[in-house]
């Protein structure tokens, strides 16, 4: 094996530090926990995206033993330091992650034969992901010129001092093994080393703390995970950019565009994880070009970055407060956000605000909105007030514009009447102009989801999509997601249902 290979299975030592860490925090299975660490190449951020798509229910996390985990412990530090290997040496061991029970326990004396068993599973995992044109000397080298190339091209990238880059790049090509120590929890606590990685590389504390706990408690290593990982993203985005036939720089015919709002239940804290996990996931699956969410809390900002970050463009509204609203729009050459505005309702009692987000799509001008209107039945008078103002904020956008609302409006349909009839002239419901279709109707339904554990039944249409006219953008279809119960947290992903809607875009026309 040579360097470069040594180079990238580095990425993923002390796996059984990982493993324990995810059983944990997240609750699954140590069979789980390792399928998932196998599949990421050690990547725990993205393991953890990763895990409801694979957890099964044989041993579950709160129910795995100490002894098991310190079994895996011990079998991991069996193979990356075999007999007569010391501290020095070891950022040449590697930890087999492999999902065959005999590897994992078996009891391995050769290190060169588990390195080529995790080499092997990375270039696997690259090439599933499509990532063939990325070879092992794109990951390892990281140099200044390439991070502040990153960052004059995207200003969104994680901002790097050139101090800092310099301390980093010294340390990633040869500092020896005394100066990749200084900074061990033995020195200074671990929130602040954590709090001195996430500053040097631009990343978020969850990201900075689980890449340090890869690294064993060694600061320099850590950093150079998480340089190695950003250069690693940044290349699979570009590759991704270049095959995604939606970069096309003109739209010649017909696009399907989909569009999510989902209230994702920030504020209750059961199983809140399993079930953020599981936004995300349905998220990664449809790929919508847009998604408008709603009581989002501020432990999911950096999971949202981390984990959607590269292929969204995403902005917050008011994060001083307990919850708040996201909008997020697909990364694409031709599909970008052009400007931010939150309003606050000046008499809301809950900090209810509106985000409008200014996009280009496809040739097209088109403005969102999104909000979370005001909650409570005896609200009404302030809730109505509140959709006024969204209908006047629609109708005043340019007309050039494509308009759409999307959130969740906590309406009863007999409180419509107190809506001056005016300012629906241009807009429309897109549930009623599909048909209201029963099946489509309800997005709190409380006979069904039992999340809130509450002791009465109701059925609601509290989530609504509205769009102001337009010959290019054709309503085609809305269906409802997160209807699937987690088996984890025995818990559907919200207590809303999201609405996932489906429009025809037209061509751009050019004019003559």
């Amino acid at each position: 094996m040579d360097e470069d290979d040594i180079e990238e299975v580095n990425l993923v030592r002390s796996a059984g530090d990982a493993v324990a860490w995810l059983v944990d925090v997240a609750g699954c299975s140590v069979d789980d926990a390792v399928r998932v660490l196998t599949r990421t190449g050690g990547d725990i951020s993205e393991a953890l995206d990763l895990l409801p798509s694979v957890q099964n229910t044989s041993i579950k996390g709160k129910d795995a033993t100490n002894q098991e985990i310190r079994r895996l412990i011990a079998v991991a530090d069996e193979k990356t330091e075999p007999t007569g290997q010391t501290s020095s040496n070891r950022s040449h061991g590697v930890i087999d992650l492999s999902d065959d029970d005999e590897i994992l326990n078996a009891k391995v004396e050769d290190t060169e034969k588990i390195k080529g068993e995790v080499t092997r599973d990375i270039r696997n995992i690259k090439d599933e992901d499509n990532m063939s044109d990325i070879n092992d000397e794109d990951i390892r080298n990281i140099r200044e010129e390439d991070f502040m190339r990153d960052i004059k091209e995207d200003r969104t990238e994680p901002k790097i001092c050139v101090s800092d880059i310099a301390n980093v790049v010294g340390g990633a090509n040869g500092s020896n093994e005394s100066d990749r120590s200084v900074g061990t929890a033995t020195e200074a606590t671990q929130e602040e080393i954590v709090a001195r990685i996430a500053e040097k590389t631009g990343v978020d504390a969850f990201r900075a703390g689980a890449a340090l706990r890869m690294a064993g408690g060694k600061e320099g290593d850590a950093i150079d995970i998480i340089l190695a990982s950003l250069t690693r993203d940044r290349k699979r985005r570009r590759s991704a950019e270049k095959r995604d036939v939606s970069n096309s720089t003109q739209l010649t015919e017909p696009l399907e565009v989909m569009v999510l709002s989902w209230n994702i239940d920030g504020l209750c804290e059961r199983g809140l994880s399993e079930r953020f996990s599981a936004v995300i996931s349905e998220i990664k699956k449809i790929q919508p070009h847009v998604v408008l969410l709603q009581e989002v809390v501020s432990g999911h900002v950096a999971r949202l970055k981390s984990t959607l970050g590269l292929s969204y463009d995403i902005r917050f509204g008011d994060t001083k407060g307990s919850y708040f609203n996201a909008v997020l729009v697909k990364r694409a050459q031709d599909c970008k956000i052009v400007d931010t505005c939150v309003a606050h309702f000046p008499l809301s009692r809950m900090g209810r605000h509106l985000i409008r987000v200014s996009c280009d799509l496809f040739g097209h001008k088109l403005t969102l909105f999104t909000s979370h209107l005001e909650s409570m039945k005896d609200e009404v008078g302030e809730r109505t007030a509140q959709l006024s103002k969204v209908l006047e904020e629609m109708d005043g956008v340019d007309r050039n514009h494509i308009v759409l609302f999307g959130g969740d409006t906590n309406l009863r349909d007999s409180e419509l009447g107190r809506v001056n009839k005016s300012k629906w002239e241009h807009v429309y419901d897109l549930w009623e102009r599909l048909g209201k279709d029963n099946n489509t109707r309800y997005t709190w339904d409380t006979f069904v989801n039992k999340n809130l554990m509450a002791n009465f039944r109701s059925k609601l249409r509290f989530d609504r999509i509205y769009v102001r006219e337009s010959e290019k953008f054709i309503a085609k279809s809305l269906k409802l997601v997160g209807k699937e119960i987690l088996i984890s947290c025995d818990m559907y992903p919200s207590d809303h249902w999201g609405l996932l809607a489906t429009f025809t875009l037209a061509p751009k026309q050019e004019n003559p």
